[in-house]
């Protein structure tokens, strides 16, 4: 292996496994309200502080055969499976973009979305405290990134303002639809889907999201069919959005041009 490819494989899993691991910590506080910075890390069952040997991505759950130390309660299977999640996720990132400024703003959002997907399957709901700033964080960094090669425009604009009223407008219309369902039928969609779309919109820009919510529709739907047809759930049966919305953002958010051009080909 070239020193190349140890950079584009062996450094984004490094980051991406610490970063899973932090990223464990927010799915598992942000819902509890509990401080991110000041709280140690401790057992869910016994509360039992842990130690750094005990901290240590991936390879801790496996030395520790998936069990607290002291009270050899089960740890939760979602901390490794998030960490190597994310590991992957970000290799494919630094594959398929340019090792520039633009990683930040791109890694950042993926982050985010996986985080909000974790909790949303974990506990069905959104924390404000987390979408709320992320969608101030995404009209912050839109006018210095671009996830596709083509340039965020808007009519009669230049420079910075272009992609940053892109964005805004982007997350605009993409917060729309969800939020009339939302209102119309409030158990049809929950209250932080809306905001989520929001986010998604201002991150991609135009025309990125269309593309982004094709995804969405595609994937939710297939699943809402399987759920209702082989699982026999109810129409009242509550199915977390959330992870399907960042799916579609994900997709172009880690493939870039390559996905945009290999779905438009297919529709």
């Amino acid at each position: 292996m070239d020193l190349n490819s140890l950079f584009q494989n062996l450094f984004p899993a490094i980051l991406g496994i610490f970063f899973g691991s932090f990223i464990n910590t927010l799915i598992d506080r942000t819902p509890e309200y509990t401080s991110i910075i000041f709280s140690r890390s401790q057992c869910d069952l016994c509360n039992k502080k842990l130690s750094a040997t005990e901290l240590i991505p991936i390879i801790s759950y496996f030395v520790l055969k998936g069990k607290c130390k002291t009270c050899k309660g089960k740890i939760n299977q979602r901390q490794p499976i998030v960490e190597v999640i994310t590991g992957i996720i970000t290799i494919l990132i630094f594959q398929n973009h340019n090792f520039n400024f633009t990683l930040i703003p791109i890694i950042t959002s993926t982050y985010i979305l996986i985080v909000i997907s974790a909790i949303d399957l974990e506990h069905k709901i959104i924390p404000n405290r987390l979408i709320i700033p992320s969608n101030f964080i995404g009209i912050l960094m839109s006018p210095f990134w671009n996830v596709l090669s083509t340039p965020k425009t808007f009519p009669g604009l230049s420079g910075v303002f272009a992609p940053l009223i892109n964005s805004t407008f982007s997350g605009i219309g993409s917060l729309a639809l969800p939020l009339i369902i939302f209102l119309k039928y409030p158990k049809g969609m929950g209250g932080g889907d809306w905001k989520l779309a929001c986010f998604t919109g201002i991150i991609l820009g135009f025309p990125s999201i269309l593309l982004s919510w094709w995804i969405t529709s595609i994937t939710g739907g297939l699943v809402a069919i399987y759920l209702l047809t082989i699982k026999k759930k109810s129409l009242k049966y509550e199915i977390p959005y959330a992870i399907f919305i960042s799916f579609g953002a994900l997709l172009i958010l880690i493939f870039g041009d390559s996905a945009f051009n290999t779905i438009r080909y297919i529709i």
